[in-house]
């Protein structure tokens, strides 16, 4: 039974070492840029939403978006008037009229956006002013995630001739116990 249990935890060792190990890690993120400068009729203001910055970057074409949630801030800066706008962002799009004095809030749950993201590690977001003018007050994009499968390799290493000499001794060692039993 004893002999039965060290070809058992031997061979678990060793399949450990050449098999390498892997593991998948959550991602959460949220990015948010700098307020801009007025948007006026027929002009555009385009900025983006990075996450390859940090201590644990997003890695574009590895790291995958499963979920995200942009959030875009409008403020009127001109009389009370209708406004018309565009947003594009990592080929979506929505239009939307009448920008309220004091501003509005618009959310968005990404779609094919997450492709983009999960290829590139980073989202444009165009904003197009069809009429009247106002302004950028923020935006926010938070994405989850998985970080890419990361596979550890297999040590590759050659041991010393003393290594295997002392692992040799040792099986002879367990077969002359066992032949005394």
């Amino acid at each position: 039974k004893k002999m039965k249990l060290v070809h058992k935890l031997t061979f678990a060792l060793l399949s450990m070492f050449a098999l390498g190990t892997a593991f998948a890690e959550p991602i959460s993120m949220t990015d948010s840029p700098t307020i801009a400068p007025p948007i006026t009729i027929n002009s555009s203001y385009e900025y983006s939403h990075s996450f390859l910055g940090g201590a644990t970057p997003f890695v574009g074409g590895f790291d995958t978006a499963t979920s995200g949630t942009l959030v875009i801030n409008l403020d009127d800066t001109g009389p009370a008037s209708s406004e018309a706008f565009t947003f594009n962002f990592g080929g979506e799009s929505y239009t939307g009229t009448n920008v309220p004095n004091g501003g509005a809030t618009y959310t968005f749950i990404l779609g094919t956006a997450l492709d983009f993201i999960s290829a590139n590690g980073f989202l444009d977001v165009e904003i197009v002013a069809n009429s009247g003018s106002f302004r950028l007050k923020g935006s926010s994009l938070s994405i989850l995630g998985t970080r890419g499968e990361v596979v550890v390799p297999p040590v590759e290493e050659v041991p010393e001739p003393l290594s295997i000499a002392l692992m040799g001794l040792g099986l002879a060692g367990l077969t002359a116990a066992r032949r005394r039993k």
